[in-house]
Formats: C-alpha cells, structure tokens, sequence
C-alpha cells in the first residue's frame, strides 16, 4: 500500500467517526477535518515529529531495533 491509499483509509475513518459523533456538521468541513486528521496521524505512523512532539514509535526510551526516521513530518505535509 503506498502513502495516499493509507491516508484515504485513515481519512474515511475519520469522517464516519465524526460524522456519526456530530451528524449536523457541513459535509464540506468533516471533509475537511477527516483530510487534516489523516495527514496528521499518517505522518505519524511514519515515526515524524508533528507539532513539536517527537512520534512514541521512536521513543528513545524503548529497546528496539528499528531505523530512525530519514523524513520528517514537514516534508509528508508538503506533499498534501
């Protein structure tokens, strides 16, 4: 699966949810919200900082043998 099938997966969840939670809210904006939401939670998935705040995947607490990220959460938003 490559990056847009993820976030479009992540995106549709994200508007059910919140259109089962807020079933009065403009389409328009739900659309809107759910993007934002799977922009933000596929960077994450990716091990990137978002906002200042480092991904749990790549806490450096934890004894694990995964590669550091090689990209950070900018550059995924810029490819939105």
């Amino acid at each position: 699966m490559n990056s847009r099938e993820y976030k479009a997966i992540i995106g549709r969840i994200s508007f059910n949810l919140l259109k089962k939670r807020f079933p009065g809210l403009d389409k328009k904006h739900l659309t809107e919200v759910a993007t934002q939401i799977a922009v933000n939670v596929h960077a994450r998935m990716y091990g990137a900082n978002v906002d200042g705040v480092d991904s749990p995947i790549w806490n450096n607490n934890c004894d694990n043998n995964r590669p550091e990220p090689q990209i950070d959460a900018t550059e995924l938003l810029k490819n939105e």
